[in-house]
């Protein structure tokens, strides 16, 4: 099988495609030495190698195949990736058509909870991704629409619209990464959501001491964020509200809301943040601003993987929209990575007049630096 990307698949890649991308990946493995059957010389192979950039990997990166942006920007150890999933994989597949995830700072900061712990349904649900869906459920596809790089700043934009009813139920989302310094950045994401009846906004960073700001929370007193009524993992609520219990245990579309505890619920009058201090970031803090979101309700919880063990015990943001059919639902939030003190100063709302698609008012937002 040349499944797995090693050096035998990339071997293979380049006996069939003569590339010099793959070619540049066997020469750049040290201990790389031709096997018996390959055809081609070290040196036949380093001097493709050499047609092949050093910096190929450092420029964003549109792979229309996969269905995935990557924006990238910073050099050396301060390189960093702001990344939206728009396409759907084969085989082994997630719900997560319009995931974003960040690496920087040599490290992981935003991400989905990756390849499961069992084969239970913790990992693969839409609340383990960041992002947002609408109910009733929507299958979704999407596109490519915007993708740019702009000197400092660099953007990407995808469209995904439903089988049923395309024009009424869709989500856009527009990410941005600017680069501010060489060792500091920021990020912007505007996503809006249309259709349904309600609409659930999911995002999670790692585990860290968790602070918020610009609103007023109240605890709910046990429970999940099913309601204080129902607990964990409770079977009777998750079977009523449509999940199926299998060989690996519940699963469904409700599911997480009978899995995350300990929530606070909060309204915003205006701007609001949640920050980060990563557990093994010494000092690397990751921070969310909210500058619009009209009309939701931020819900913040506790999760863990159902698999046991408690790997993690990590904060949830869940934002909730409900209203009459078809409802719409705009987010503009502003990420910022950093050490020890942060580089935004200030966030302030931008009213802005005019219209915009589908009965969307314009969002806008001022940075002070």
């Amino acid at each position: 099988s040349f499944h797995s990307a090693n050096l035998g698949a990339f071997e293979h890649a380049y006996k069939l495609f003569r590339d010099p991308k793959f070619a540049w990946a066997l020469a750049r493995t040290p201990d790389w030495k031709p096997s018996p059957n390959f055809p081609f010389t070290r040196e036949q192979i380093e001097r493709e190698a050499a047609k092949w950039p050093d910096d190929w990997n450092d420029r964003s990166s549109l792979q229309d195949g996969y269905g995935i942006a990557i924006l990238r920007g910073g050099k050396a150890d301060n390189k960093r990736a702001f990344w939206m999933m728009y396409g759907h994989a084969r085989s082994h597949t997630q719900d997560d058509i319009m995931d974003i995830g960040l690496q920087a700072y040599q490290g992981i900061l935003l991400s989905h909870m990756g390849y499961p712990r069992n084969w239970g349904y913790w990992e693969y649900s839409w609340s383990s991704h960041n992002v947002a869906r609408q109910f009733p459920y929507q299958t979704m596809t999407a596109q490519a629409q915007l993708f740019a790089d702009a000197g400092l700043v660099h953007l990407a934009e995808a469209h995904a619209t439903a089988y049923s009813e395309p024009e009424e139920n869709w989500q856009r989302r527009m990410l941005a990464l600017v680069d501010v310094a060489p060792d500091k950045f920021y990020c912007v994401d505007l996503y809006r959501i249309s259709g349904g009846q309600e609409h659930w906004w999911a995002f999670h960073a790692q585990e860290g001491d968790f602070t918020t700001s610009g609103i007023k929370l109240t605890k709910q007193e046990g429970g999940t964020l099913a309601g204080q009524d129902v607990p964990y993992g409770d079977p009777k609520w998750l079977k009523e509200h449509g999940c199926g219990y299998g060989t690996y245990g519940w699963s469904g579309l409700m599911f997480p809301f009978a899995h995350l505890y300990n929530v606070e619920r909060g309204k915003f009058e205006g701007v609001w943040s949640a920050d980060w201090k990563l557990k093994t970031g010494d000092g690397l803090h990751l921070r969310l601003t909210v500058p619009s979101a009209e009309g939701t309700e931020v819900n913040i919880c506790d999760g863990t993987s159902p698999a046991g063990g408690r790997p993690y015990e990590m904060k949830w943001i869940m934002m909730h929209n409900k209203g009459e059919k078809p409802i719409k639902t705009q987010v503009l939030s502003i990420l910022e990575p950093y050490m020890n003190e942060p580089v935004i100063r200030e966030v302030l709302p931008l009213k802005l007049s005019g219209g915009d698609e589908a009965g969307f008012a314009p969002a806008g937002c001022v940075l002070r630096l």
